[in-house]
């Protein structure tokens, strides 16, 4: 579990489905072999060049590469689901220990410098204070 006094980005997402699975690998939490990912950083960098290519990335675009969090286009699950007609996307997430995927009609985040209680805790609710 993280140390609850490092900061932290908290993404919240509008109304939807959850669906949670383990990690797909020893190398991260999204099994990338499932979707296209023609599109992503990841699919344009043979494997012996990435590390040096994702850094470079980084730093010339100031942003992340490979954020973690992607939109599924033309999800079979929105059409399984029929979300679609409720404005719902499909999210996936690439949580440390899970792949985390959403059915919301939105989403945002928050960077978090100081400790807040974990939204698991009993005791605490989102935006409740202690």
């Amino acid at each position: 579990m993280a140390d609850p006094d490092e900061p932290r980005v908290v993404v919240t997402f509008r109304a939807g489905w959850l669906l949670l699975s383990p990690p797909a690998g020893d190398h991260g939490a999204i099994d990338y072999d499932a979707y296209d990912v023609s599109r992503l950083f990841r699919s344009s960098i043979a494997a012996e060049d990435f590390d040096k290519a994702f850094d470079s990335f980084w730093i010339r675009e100031q942003r992340s590469p490979e954020p973690g969090l992607y939109e599924v286009e033309s999800s079979a699950w929105v059409r399984q689901t029929g979300a679609g007609k409720y404005r719902q996307q499909h999210y996936i997430l690439g949580a440390h220990d899970a792949q985390v995927e959403v059915l919301a009609s939105g989403w945002s985040w928050e960077y978090m410098r100081e400790a807040r209680p974990y939204y698991n805790d009993p005791d605490y609710g989102p935006g409740d204070e202690p």
